[in-house]
């Protein structure tokens, strides 16, 4: 499916609500691609064995019929083509498939088979008025999960006779799929329980086709027939392989040159899976290849793949490693370890699996993670690795469960939860059906049956929404909820009475304060609370009753140490990434089922208590990496440990022995600076080693290695000297040395027996001369980048695969390789080797597959101009850079709008660039550095929306900018040294800028400030003519400038006349950098938006300074001049403030009017004697939506004066329960507003009413106080009052506003 198709459906999965019938997916994969088994219908061998299948099938004597093979043999694929034969044929009135696991639930496969059967309900009490039910499809769906088993075994019972009953014809049979691959259960177990819900008698046989591996197979009854799938001789192979290449890729101009069927198929070793695995990759990457691939690679890989782990296919393993980013392999490697011990899933329930995984984090809402997954889905799903059934439930090709998790830290190094091991045994039934809708994702039900939920993963903002305990108290029935990004500060009633709760996730739970109430959660098996900074301890007893759990993730959280764990003897996932304050751990002898041991990030962890870990006999992984431990337990008698993770580990100097770790695979000791030597330790006895990174320690030699390693990584190793002999590592595919500055010498005089070796990087040695390295057929890339001692380049004609050179900064390199020989090239960099002298004829035309070519500022004969000269070879070049050009480019730069793959466009320093063409056709162009060259003007910008950065610097004849509206995308203008003479106006609209360069500009037409509506976050001004703003706004109004960042302050207050004028003629809203946001939102600039809070502000002059200061996590620095002129301040979602103190002692003597917004930290507004002050002065406060707002003051009452406050306006404060006691009486107020206030008890505290009268007080607003019961001071009649949902308080609207009301209260 491309990506326009499946965008499309994910609007119909419907983040708002709106999607169209779960059957979308299977079906619209079918039209809009089709399967590569529909492509290989004809084909022989196929077609006979199909056909004696269906005439066993037919024969009366014959009940079941086993299909046998190894995984990826074609099974599964015959069985659907049995299925839809048979009933397009009319040999049977339906077909039922069912995929089962090992320990299977018979009610989920009632449910399975009533989907599929689209039973019909009663439907009286689904109500039009149901707004989330979107289809009839939706109401089936919700019923099916709702019907009791025994029910719906009836239900399915009729609806079979009814089919059967349909057809007016003796002797059809019903047909029963059953995909039992990974299940010991014998052929007839599944049959003989599920007859119940079959329509029974002679005319009614049931007939079985089962699916199984021949290492699980079981014995076959004698009414059974087996038929065996061995593997495909090297002609159907081809057949198949030549049937799943799509048409499109065939006729891309040179692709069967490329194309080496023969070598593919053979690698295929006679499987069908794997032949369509490698197609789908081939297919996926012909139409996308913006990645790291492209097709004339992605086809060399697939025909040379040699290595692949014991029992994986070659091209399963190689389409493997074209997948894309870490986001899609984690997915991929969750769905390996799920399908290890789980049948088909719908594909609702394997997204959610991912995001509670925390693949997709960080997010800011459930919709865009549930978005991303569905993206990873269709493209797994498009490259065959995973595989989509009847009723979209999602399986694993089977074939990629053998693959080995290669990955530094793997599966359990990643997840948040480990969901697929540890709920793996039978005990659990998985997530059910759900689906997505606004802001959760929770149990496919009616939406008026509330109390059957039993999945919900929510966003936090949402359950914001709600009164916590009022919201869950209905759904007593959860057994998996997720709260990711929470707004509570404890953990609520309602969620520690849910007694059959299996899996507690509360994530990003920065408000956290209080958990000690989860003790009672006793059924757990899973527990994530992650975030939770304002967690300092735990209670002791915390665990004692959660025997079962499985999972404890509690990462994130400042505790110093864990409460007792010994009674989760279950135990098998223990993650407390990124505790900082953790420095010790309890004892861990209890856990003996402990399989991961994840730190990481816990930079104050000192010691274990424990002086061994030899009783974790199950452990895997052990991630110590970013801690303080100096000395390490003994790792003895760990026969299932693979993973040492030992990453910035500085403390330590010595590592305990090795040898009795005979599984261990990967140590990584990068970073730990103090560690010199191995002390005679060997790990040569390790035959499963291999993975071995040294990096940035101060080791001088090598310890004994195995010949097994794969991957030897010495970065920046400060100590090495010299490179030891590596004749025993035959097995090495990667040896990096980079930045290992003392490096000179390697022992090695050849690296020929390195046939394997597929990475080499030497960059920023001191080596003067390289080993030969001819005949590595396999080495891909070599990096020598900034090696300034290297003079030459031996022979280099072997390198035939050879796809990366980065020779760059070589600045003593004198002579170039022949870069004839380097058909494979895709990156070719020879930026900075000013030495460098050309010898022979030399060309680029064979250089076809070049994605990056870069030869800025390269010395000797310019290349940039013969390369220049054969652009229109280089059609998928993504990076160009080019430089020094003096000749006439007019011939040259048409041949750019050829390159319509570029990113990446540098011409810097071209003096012969004086005009470009059209760049229209360069849509994909992020990047155009024109710096230093002759154009006088640009062509249109309006195609190019997809520009980040735009370097004109030196452009000395350019005198104006085209529109740049289209740049929506824009983060770095630079027009520094230009000839442009006007302000660039239009950077206010371009709300992704966030670097303006603009040094020796000569601005020679005033700066209308009034244009100016946004200031990226980083403006360099220095030495541009800026004129000083004098206009005033409209109606008379203050100019408006929003500001990122808090650079430009520094600036003004480094040019004191500039700040003035500013401060007297604008005002500013301030918000952070987008990536610095608490909230991670970009902002948009409008009027109306960044001055709605000043409306509030009733007396608000339009000539005074406003600030706006929103969204920052800390207090801004460089606000301080600006703070100390500003009349009305607001202050929003601004995570830093717990009272007014925390403007960093800034005295507000000037405020006038205050609004706060949105602060969750903030419990006092007026704490300290600088508060106060500000009290005195203030005329309008306005507070909103601060749910721990708990007194308006503290410390002294007495000092709190607020004699000048008008209005006051309250909103959304829970715990505020009054305003103002006797003493801090506002006598002034005339207008007083309070609304949803939980807790408000009293307005005024005062102990005689009668003697305190409001006598300016003229507007009243109660809304929906629901402990109110008093005012507390005497009123007089006022003009304007409205008083609703206030149950407790017994006064009408009319009384007050025409007599004199004292101590307003309920009798």
């Amino acid at each position: 499916m491309d990506s326009v198709t499946a965008e499309q459906h994910m609007e119909d999965l419907g983040t708002t609500g709106q999607r169209t019938e779960d059957s979308g997916i299977t079906e619209q994969r079918t039209e809009d691609s089709g399967t590569t088994e529909q492509r290989t219908e004809d084909l022989g061998t196929m077609e006979e064995r199909k056909s004696h299948i269906l005439e066993l099938l037919g024969n009366d004597g014959v009940s079941t019929v086993v299909l046998v093979g190894d995984t990826g043999m074609g099974k599964t694929w015959m069985a659907r083509e049995i299925s839809e034969c048979a009933v397009r044929k009319g040999s049977c009135y339906e077909s039922l498939w069912l995929s089962v696991t090992e320990k299977y639930d018979i009610n989920l496969l009632y449910k399975s088979i009533a989907h599929q059967l689209s039973l019909s309900f009663i439907t009286e009490e689904w109500g039009d008025e149901d707004e989330y039910i979107d289809s009839n499809r939706d109401v089936k769906d919700m019923q099916i999960e709702e019907e009791e088993p025994e029910s719906l075994k009836h239900k399915i019972k009729a609806k079979l006779e009814e089919k059967r009953s349909a057809l007016h014809e003796e002797k059809k049979y019903l047909l029963l799929v059953l995909d039992v691959e990974g299940n010991k259960m014998k052929d007839n177990d599944l049959p003989n329980i599920f007859r119940a819900a079959l329509p029974s008698g002679d005319c009614n046989p049931l007939k079985i086709l089962i699916t199984k591996r021949k290492s699980e197979e079981a014995p076959i009854n004698e009414e059974n027939n087996k038929v065996s799938f061995d593997p495909l001789s090297l002609e159907e192979s081809l057949t198949i392989l030549e049937n799943s290449i799509d048409k499109k890729i065939k006729e891309i101009q040179g692709f069967n040159d490329l194309f080496d069927a023969n070598a593919i198929a053979r690698k295929s070793m006679g499987l069908p899976a794997a032949i369509t695995v490698i197609a789908g990759a081939l297919n996926y990457i012909a139409k996308d290849s913006s990645g790291d691939w492209t097709l004339e690679s992605a086809l060399e890989k697939a025909s040379n793949y040699e290595k692949a782990a014991k029992g994986v296919n070659p091209l399963i393993s190689c389409a493997y490693e074209m997948l894309p980013g870490t986001v899609i392999q984690n997915c991929f490697w969750h769905s390996v370890q799920f399908f290890h011990k789980h049948g088909g899933i719908h594909y609702n329930e394997l997204i959610t699996h991912w995001i509670m995984e925390g693949n997709f984090d960080p997010f800011d809402h459930i919709e865009k993670a549930y978005k991303e997954g569905h993206c990873v889905l269709m493209e797994l799903l498009d490259r065959g690795m995973l595989k989509i059934q009847d009723d979209n439930i999602v399986s694993i090709e089977g074939a990629a469960l053998n693959m080995i998790d290669s990955r530094p830290r793997g599966y359990g190094g990643i997840a948040n939860l480990g969901l697929a091991s540890v709920l793996g045994n039978g005990e659990w039934e998985g997530l059910g059906r759900i689906r997505q809708t606004e802001g959760m994702i929770k149990t496919l039900c009616n939406p008026k049956h509330w109390q059957k939920v039993s999945t919900l993963l929510i966003d936090g903002s949402c359950l914001s929404l709600e009164s916590h305990d009022s919201f869950l108290d209905c759904m007593q029935e959860l057994q998996v909820l997720a709260v990711f990004n929470p707004k509570f500060t404890s953990i609520t009633s309602s969620l520690v009475k849910m007694d059959k709760l299996l899996v507690l996730l509360l994530r990003s739970c920065n408000l956290l304060e209080d958990i000690a109430h989860i003790k009672k959660l006793k059924t757990l098996k899973v527990l994530e609370i992650s975030g939770a900074s304002q967690i300092k301890s735990l209670p002791e007893e915390l665990f004692d009753g959660m025997t079962d759990l499985q999972s404890l993730n509690l990462s994130g959280l400042e505790i110093q140490t864990l409460p007792s764990l010994s009674n989760l003897k279950k135990l098998r996932l223990l993650i407390l990434r990124r505790c900082s304050c953790l420095n010790k751990l309890p004892s861990l002898k209890e856990l003996i089922n402990l399989e991961i041991l994840d730190l990481s990030g816990a930079s104050s962890f000192v010691r274990f208590i424990d002086p061994t870990l030899s009783f974790l006999s199950n452990i895997q992984m052990i991630d110590l990496s970013g801690t303080a431990i100096v000395r390490l337990p003994k790792f003895k008698d760990l026969p299932n440990l693979t993973q040492i993770l030992l990453r910035d580990c500085c403390g330590i100097h010595m590592l305990p022995n090795l040898q009795q770790l005979p599984s261990l695979q990967i140590l990584d000791l990068s970073g730990a600076i103090t560690l010199n030597k191995f002390n005679c330790i060997s790990m040569a006895s390790l035959d499963d080693f291999r993975i071995l990174d040294l990096s940035k320690t101060l080791i001088s030699e090598l310890p004994s290695i195995p010949s097994s390693l794969t991957e030897l990584k010495l970065i920046g190793c400060s100590e090495l000297l010299k490179l030891p002999c590596t004749t025993a590592l035959k097995n090495l595919e990667l040896l990096d040395v980079s930045n290992s500055s003392k490096l000179s010498e390697i022992e090695d005089k050849s690296f020929q027996h390195l046939t394997y070796l597929h990475y080499l990087n030497l960059s920023k040695t001191k080596v003067e001369n390289l080993p030969s390295l001819s005949n590595l057929k396999n080495l891909r890339k070599l990096l020598l980048k900034d090696c300034s001692s290297l003079k030459n380049l031996l022979d280099l004609e072997g390198l035939t695969g050879l796809e990366v050179l980065d020779i760059s900064g070589c600045e003593n390199l004198d002579k170039l390789p022949n870069l004839n020989a380097f058909k494979k090239l895709e990156v070719l960099d020879l930026s900075g080797c000013r030495a460098l002298k050309v010898e022979g004829n030399v060309s680029f035309e064979h250089m076809s597959r070049l994605r990056k070519l870069s030869l800025d500022q390269c010395g000797g004969l310019n290349l940039s101009e013969i390369a220049a000269k054969t652009l229109e070879c280089m059609t998928h070049l993504q990076i160009l850079k080019l430089s020094g050009i003096t000749e006439d480019m007019s011939s040259i730069s048409s041949k750019l709008t050829t390159l319509t793959n570029l990113i990446q466009l540098s011409l810097k320093d071209c003096q012969g660039l004086k005009t470009l063409p059209s760049l229209e056709a360069l849509s994909k162009l992020e990047v155009l550095d024109l710096s230093g060259t002759a154009v006088a003007s640009l062509p249109v910008l309006e195609k190019l929306s997809n520009i980040r950065e735009l370097l004109l610097s030196g452009c000395s004849s350019l005198k104006t900018l085209p529109s740049l509206k289209a740049l929506i995308h824009l983060n770095v203008l630079d027009i520094s040294e230009t000839g442009i003479i006007e302000f660039p106006y239009e950077i206010s609209e371009l709300t992704c800028l966030k670097r303006l360069v603009l040094p020796h500009l000569n601005i020679k037409r005033e700066v209308d400030w009034r244009k100016i509506k946004r200031l990226p976050e980083d403006v360099d001004w220095g030495g541009c003519g800026i004129s000083i703003p004098t206009e005033t706004g409209a109606n008379g109004r203050k100019l408006s400038i929003l500001v990122e960042g808090t650079q430009f302050f520094h600036f003004l207050k480094e040019n004191h006349e500039l700040q003035e004028a500013c401060f007297k003629q604008i005002s500013f809203s301030v918000r952070p950098p987008s990536e610095q946001a608490n909230n991670g939102e970009k902002f948009c600039y409008s009027d109306e938006v960044m001055f709605s809070n000043y409306r509030h502000f009733s007396r608000y002059r339009k000539d005074a300074l406003a600030l706006e200061i929103r969204g920052f996590n800390s207090f801004p620095t460089g606000l301080e001049d600006v703070l100390m002129h500003t009349e009305y301040i607001s202050l929003t979602d601004n995570m830093f403030m717990k009272n007014l103190s925390d403007l960093d002692a800034v005295p507000l003597t000037k405020v006038k009017g205050c609004r706060l917004q949105a602060c969750p930290k903030m419990e006092i507004i007026f704490s300290e004697k600088r508060d106060f002050e500000l009290a005195k002065n203030l005329e309008i406060l306005w507070v909103s939506n601060i749910p721990n707002l708990k007194r308006l003051y503290g410390g002294e009452v007495q000092s709190v004066d607020f004699k000048n406050l008008t209005h006051l306006h309250l909103d959304c404060c829970p715990k505020l329960e009054n305003v103002f006691p006797s003493s801090q009486f506002p006598e002034n107020l005339a207008i007083l507003q309070i609304k949803f206030c939980d807790s408000m008890k009293t307005v005024f505290e005062h102990k005689k009413p009668d003697e305190c009268k409001l006598s300016k007080l003229h507007t009243l607003l109660l809304f929906e106080l629901p402990e109110l019961t008093s005012i507390g001071i005497t009123l007089q009649p006022l003009r304007k009052v409205k008083i609703r949902k206030c149950p407790k308080l017994d006064i009408s609207e009319e009384r007050l506003k025409s007599e004199e009301i004292t101590s307003h209260q309920n009798e």
